[in-house]
């Protein structure tokens, strides 16, 4: 816990569970302000306690919402102040894989075979020359060597199994998520894997599958199987523990009079630590955009997250920078979140696509008298439908009163839905497509017919989108 003075903060004795930097080696230094890590090490002696190796560990997650993925990330990717790993770790990548929206989710399958405690250094002691340091000038003190040794390492290695649903309307993935949630058991066992795909089945979707491994073997690849009980053998055959998770302590545990007080207000390590998430998870919508729709966003992305990482020393002495990244942030994940809304949208007039009845199939006035198919309207502004409303109608004649309404011609449009009104509701004669399959297309065309000796009035209602924004096929 920090402890609140004004503008000033206590560093805790110790933190854990920081996800291990490439940078980090035992008994190098880290600076908890700037972020730093430092090559030479205060310690007289690096050499650790041996930890004991636990057995492994299997979890089974649905991931279908931000606040999911943020908790998700807070396993995955948490650090404390300024400690945070901006880049996603080897460790974490899976992160990568996840993706989630009205109509997808991920169930995220997990082996985790690590270390129980933390290998750490034996009786720690500065060396002369960084003890003279410390008693002399402490502020170089920290510049040199920073507020923390790394006094111990968590090793271990992690198999996730990413899989990816995707349903074509929200109910469908509702009903997967029902039928999976209530025995989903042990993904990585024959009937563990079997139920899952029963779940997929039963409820019409479809799931894509991706691998993600650390802590293996050099050179090791996975094999190319769907079966996680195939994957979990590969996986027990080819374990090399790396280093997972540091452990952080201060130099204070080495001589008292060390000063674990910062000139930054609690607040604003906490605005990093959320930046840092943030980061993550703007990282996680970008790397599973559906369509080729991240390629417009590539330079924003990289240039966006490739400054933060070289203004991470700054953040914490000029905190207007934190509200300037996180409002970048936030600007360019809602536009990828648009184009997810669009994706579920896209999904659900497919599904709808069952619905529609076929070719010069007639429907006649009567009982039923509005005839509604696919969507007219979607939550949220990026995902606004267009209508063109035509009409005829025309008094009695002998014979039939005839007349085909027809939209499109436009490349620019795509028809996400469409309305047939049979004003007069009764004896108002019949109505039929006579374009086959016009959802997710730009051409569509209706007949109607009056009945013999009869007038007729029709409407016709065309939903529509621009079709630039919904190429996901």
């Amino acid at each position: 816990m920090l402890t609140f003075l004004q503008g000033e903060s206590t560093l805790p004795p110790t933190i854990t569970d920081i996800p291990w930097a490439d940078a980090y080696k035992i008994g190098g230094g880290v600076d908890a302000v700037t972020g730093d890590v430092f090559d030479g090490s205060a310690l007289s002696s690096t050499d650790t306690t041996p930890a004991k190796v636990g057995e492994g560990k299997i979890s089974i997650k649905i991931i279908a919402t931000e606040e999911e993925m943020e908790r998700e990330i807070d396993v995955g990717a948490s650090g404390s102040y300024n400690t945070g790993a901006v880049e996603i770790s080897a460790e974490a990548s899976y992160l990568n894989s996840v993706s989630y929206s009205a109509t997808s989710l991920t169930v995220l399958a997990q082996v985790e075979i690590s270390d129980t405690d933390y290998a750490t250094i034996k009786d720690p002691a500065l060396k002369t020359k960084a003890k003279s340091l410390l008693d002399s000038d402490q502020a170089t003190f920290k510049k040199t060597y920073g507020d923390y040794f790394i006094s111990g390492v968590k090793a271990g290695s992690l198999l996730s199994v990413v899989l990816r649903i995707t349903a074509e309307s929200e109910s469908r993935l509702d009903d997967f998520k029902s039928k999976f949630s209530g025995s989903k058991g042990n993904l990585f066992s024959a009937s563990g894997y079997a139920n899952f795909k029963q779940a997929v089945s039963n409820s019409k979707t479809t799931f894509e599958q991706t691998v993600v491994h650390f802590g293996t073997k050099k050179g090791s690849v996975a094999p190319k199987t769907d079966d996680p009980e195939e994957l979990l053998a590969w996986f027990k055959d080819n374990l090399e523990a790396a280093r997972m998770r540091a452990y952080l302590t201060s130099y204070s545990s080495l001589d008292p009079d060390f000063d674990r007080t910062v000139p930054v207000a609690p607040a604003v390590f906490g605005e990093i630590t959320a930046l840092y998430k943030q980061v993550w998870l703007v990282e996680s919508r970008f790397k599973t955009c559906p369509g080729d729709y991240a390629n417009a966003y590539a330079h924003t992305f990289d240039t966006l997250t490739g400054e933060i990482r070289a203004a991470r020393e700054e953040l914490a002495s000029d905190p207007s920078k934190i509200a300037g990244y996180a409002t970048d942030l936030n600007s360019l994940k809602t536009e990828l979140d648009e184009i997810y809304a669009r994706y579920a949208l896209y999904m659900s007039v497919k599904g709808a696509k069952s619905s529609v009845p076929k070719k010069d199939k007639e429907h006649d006035s009567g009982d039923t008298n509005i005839w509604h198919y696919g969507y007219d309207t979607w939550p949220g502004i990026a995902t606004q439908i267009s209508t063109t409303e035509q009409s005829y109608s025309e008094k009695w004649h002998i014979g039939h009163r005839t007349h085909t309404f027809d939209w499109g011609g436009s490349s620019k449009y795509m028809l996400v839905g469409f309305t047939v009104d049979s004003v007069w509701h009764s004896n108002n004669g019949s109505w039929k497509l006579t374009t086959s399959d016009p959802l997710l297309k730009d051409t569509a065309s209706i007949y109607v017919s009056s009945e013999y000796d009869r007038g007729t009035n029709w409407k016709v209602k065309w939903h529509y989108v621009e079709a630039k924004d919904y190429q996901f096929d």
